[in-house]
């Protein structure tokens, strides 16, 4: 499909999603370019004053945070460029940079006090610079404090806070201040961004109903997983997860019905897996389990652990609590069943298909390959 089509057949809600997603991606490019073009500007106001005056002035901090606004920038970037900037124009300042999460409660992801520095670890590392320095900036009084918003694409994303540190206010609010302002215009812009993408990036990943990853995630990360554990020679585990009698038990009990037990399931799911493992919607009453460095003795035992778990769930539907619906469970590992992604799927659904055929919930592992 090209940018900007929507095909006849979809659904109007889905078209709509489409063109807000379009809009959204269309809204960040004109705002970055619109920003970048006002930072190279070197035009002032009457009174000498402006962005145009701060961004020829402060050549040492534009170079930095036009960087930020690459696509492949990231939230360590964002922090470090804010903070080198807001110190090229108050050096002895201290202060810190907090984000609000997609959950609504602010992180602090870096902090600084003259020399010393610290800034949030990025995902999949352990390294963080002073971490001592977080619990005594909290103690610094408020009463002295500057907080600017840090927002951007109509987001308010954060919260830039510091102290001057025996700077001269007027000199602060004069000079300092209007500049600082810019920098933080600049991250809030970068971090909105950020955020744009990531929601965009999970609108297109994520079963809308559920919150599980959708089926091309599973697939990519299959492929993804199975070259790395021929490189590592471990085991890749895949369950497939049917729910019996699904359409018999939406036709007793409504299609909301269905949609609480496909919800109740998911989260059910999402509790007992790790991390490292992906939980997905397969297809309609089908929900898929990607288990990395899992063997097919672990992934067995961990299906029949989690078949149980699902058939206790209680749902309170219109005022009372429904029989839900049992699961059956397709098994296959590699290298034991297959050894490509089409293979493996294939093998796990041939399993699953005998544990419905032998009158569901149940475990069935595949057959081994000859």
């Amino acid at each position: 499909m090209k940018h900007g089509e929507t095909p006849s057949q979809l659904p109007p809600g889905v078209a709509n999603l489409l063109d807000r997603q379009y809009a959204l991606e269309s809204e960040l490019v004109q705002c970055t370019a619109a920003l970048r073009e006002a930072l190279h500007s070197t035009g002032t106001g009457q009174d000498g004053s402006g962005p145009g005056a701060a961004a020829a002035a402060d050549d040492g901090w534009i170079r930095p945070m036009l960087e930020v606004l690459r696509y492949d920038a990231g939230e360590s970037d964002v922090t470090q460029a804010l903070i080198d900037a807001v110190q090229f124009v108050l050096p002895d300042s201290a202060g810190a940079v907090s984000v609000i999460s997609d959950e609504d409660a602010p992180a602090i992801i870096g902090a600084w006090d003259g020399a010393k520095r610290w800034t949030r670890p990025a995902e999949g590392t352990g390294h963080a610079d002073d971490h001592g320095l977080l619990e005594r900036l909290t103690q610094r009084t408020s009463e002295r404090a500057v907080r600017i918003v840090l927002s951007g694409l109509g987001l308010t994303v954060g919260e830039l806070r510091l102290w001057p540190e025996g700077a001269d206010r007027d000199h602060v609010d004069r000079i300092a201040l209007p500049r600082i302002e810019s920098i933080a215009g600049v991250a809030g812009l970068a971090l909105a961004g950020m955020t744009v993408r990531r929601r965009l990036r999970q609108r297109s990943v994520r079963d809308a109903l559920t919150g599980l990853f959708n089926h091309r995630y599973l697939e990519d990360t299959l492929a993804r997983e199975l070259h790395r554990a021929r490189r590592n020679a471990s085991a890749v585990s895949l369950l497939m997860i049917d729910i019996d009698d699904f359409a018999a038990f939406c036709k007793q009990h409504g299609v909301d019905a269905g949609d609480m037990v496909l919800e109740a399931y998911a989260g059910m799911l999402q509790s007992s897996f790790r991390g490292s493992d992906v939980c997905s919607r397969w297809e309609a009453s089908r929900l898929g389990v990607l288990l990395p460095e899992a063997d097919l003795e672990d992934s067995i035992r961990r299906a029949s652990a989690v078949r149980t778990l699902l058939s206790q769930l209680e749902i309170r539907h219109r005022g009372r609590i429904l029989t839900t619906p049992g699961v059956s469970v397709g098994v296959a590992a590699y290298p034991v069943h297959a050894d490509t992604a089409d293979a493996l799927i294939a093998a796990a659904e041939r399993a699953l298909r005998h544990a419905v055929e032998s009158g569901g919930d149940m475990v069935v592992g595949a057959e081994r390959a000859h």
